[in-house]
């Protein structure tokens, strides 16, 4: 009885004791600890219209799926930087917005996945996370590039790299490609400003269509090249129909110098200003890339009537591949009876089969 008053005793001590310890501080979604010298402050939770303030869009940010804002203040002495933070729908909605924001001027940070820098700030995207650290514009309150890149290998740290990252968009070739015009878009507001010469319903992003584009330029010629994919080969070939129509695809001398082909379920575009052969040539370095990305041909490659004979055909060696077992195990089983009744035949599997006898107990 005395044990047991001690142990109720113990419990409610222990369970006060847990009770009255102070509740360790909510973990910010955007950061908590720093390296030394930058102070956080106060995390607020601002709408989406207030990316305003540092040169984003809503538009664009709602496209994406952000609902709020994340911002805080870091200051190290007399320096302060604005830290914007964004949750996505997913990690590739977050690396759209990464890729939509980060400017021609902007190098990526040595060492860091996803991170990039120039004289206004940096951009960096982790799992569902685009953060985006903004500097001072005054010129007198300058932080120089070692102390900005502190502050993103810290912000980079609190979010690490997440599985889902490796199902990001495949980048597109490096070969002549413009640093920084590389854009992943999913939605129609993305295209009005990324590509305004085409009309936005005719990527059917109602049907699931992703888009990629980036800059390409050697010497005089510039190019924009798109590359589009879609769930289906068939979808792919009809949105690529209605695209030759109203874009007079590989039409020289039209108002539109537009190329383009369909390979699979993507669609690629070449919107050229110069030379058409230095065009031709960036849709071939394409040609390889998609090729090679894949190891099987599209079933919507070969025609109706072939795809239903080769099923038959697959079915009927399945068939034949069953009966063949059946009867190989049939002979093992014959050829192993045989084998008992041979050389075992005081045991069960060796008698004959008429020779046995079931002997009744009934009393």
């Amino acid at each position: 009885m005395r044990s047991r008053f001690l142990l109720i005793a113990g419990l409610g001590i222990t369970a006060w004791l847990f009770a009255a310890a102070p509740a360790s501080p909510a973990k910010n979604a955007v950061v908590e600890l720093l390296s030394p010298g930058w102070q956080a402050g106060k995390m607020e939770r601002l709408p989406v219209d207030a990316v305003r303030r540092w040169g984003g869009d809503p538009a664009i940010e709602r496209e994406y799926g952000v609902r709020f804002l994340e911002y805080q203040i870091f200051s190290q002495a007399d320096e302060i930087a604005e830290v914007v933070a964004e949750r996505a729908t997913d990690a590739t909605a977050a690396y759209g917005l990464f890729s939509y924001y980060r400017s021609g001027d902007m190098k990526p940070e040595a060492g860091m996945h996803y991170a990039a820098s120039g004289p206004e700030g940096g951009v960096l995207f982790r799992g569902q996370l685009f953060i985006r650290a903004v500097l001072p514009r005054s010129p007198a309150a300058t932080i120089p590039p070692s102390r900005l890149r502190a502050l993103l290998a810290a912000l980079g740290a609190e979010s690490p790299l997440t599985e889902d990252m490796n199902a990001l968009p495949t980048p597109l070739p490096p070969a002549d490609l413009v640093p920084g015009s590389e854009k992943y878009l999913v939605g129609e507001e993305g295209v009005r400003r990324i590509l305004p010469s085409i009309p936005p319903d005719l990527f059917g992003f109602n049907l699931g269509a992703e888009v990629q584009t980036g800059d390409y330029a050697a010497g005089q010629s510039h190019s924009r090249v798109v590359v589009i994919s879609y769930p289906t080969p068939q979808i792919a070939h009809s949105q690529y129909v209605q695209m030759q129509k109203r874009l007079d695809l590989n039409q020289l001398g039209s108002t539109m110098e537009v190329l383009g082909k369909q390979e699979g379920s993507f669609v690629v575009l070449v919107l050229y200003s110069g030379s058409p052969a230095a065009a031709s040539r960036w849709m071939d370095l394409f040609n390889r890339r998609i090729g090679l990305s894949w190891d099987r041909p599209y079933p919507g490659d070969k025609s109706p009537l072939f795809q239903m004979l080769n099923f038959i055909v697959l079915n009927l060696i399945f068939v034949f591949y069953l009966c063949g077992w059946s009867v190989f195990g049939g002979i093992i089983f014959f050829l192993s009876k045989q084998a008992a009744r041979k050389w075992f035949p005081q045991t069960d599997f060796g008698q004959p089969d008429d020779a046995r006898f079931i002997t009744l107990k009934l009393s």
